[in-house]
């Protein structure tokens, strides 16, 4: 072999060790990663929500419940910032001239303002949701089962 074919062999070898050096370090986290339900990931849908809100029988389902309002606070926290956005970007004089007159422009401006607002009060709404079933969840932990009291 030459020099430079040697070379390139000891360097594809040593790459190749490498890697999987890497990957069989990785194994036990990949592993578990396969074993986590995908449902750690799975946004609840409207009918997975109401039937968890009639039968949350655990700890685990109120946490489900948590989770699922955080995510709306969210997702009206980012509405909100948007329109609050859109709001400015109605100011008059900041956008390229329209046909809007000054009257509408206000008007959506306005608009996008007032709903602003409620998102945000959505946002607040969602948010105490979700802590109303992280306590609920916690209180299933510590309070002891139902009729574990009876007498003997």
């Amino acid at each position: 072999m030459t020099t430079k074919k040697a070379h390139r062999a000891t360097w594809a070898a040593m790459t190749l060790a490498a890697l999987f050096t890497f990957l069989l370090g990785m194994a036990p986290q990949m592993a578990a990663a396969a074993q986590t339900p995908a449902a750690d990931n799975h946004r609840l849908s409207p009918s997975e929500v109401k039937t968890l809100i009639r039968g949350a029988s655990r700890p685990e389902d109120h946490l489900q419940l948590a989770a699922y309002f955080k995510q709306e606070a969210l997702d009206e926290a980012a509405s909100a910032k948007l329109h609050v956005e859109m709001a400015e970007a109605y100011e008059p004089g900041s956008a390229a001239p329209s046909m809007f007159k000054p009257r509408s422009l206000k008007e959506m401006q306005n608009h996008c303002k007032e709903f602003a607002r409620n998102a945000n009060k959505a946002a607040e709404v969602a948010s105490k949701m979700a802590a109303e079933h992280e306590k609920m969840a916690e209180m299933m932990r510590t309070a002891p089962p139902q009729g574990s009291n009876r007498s003997r």
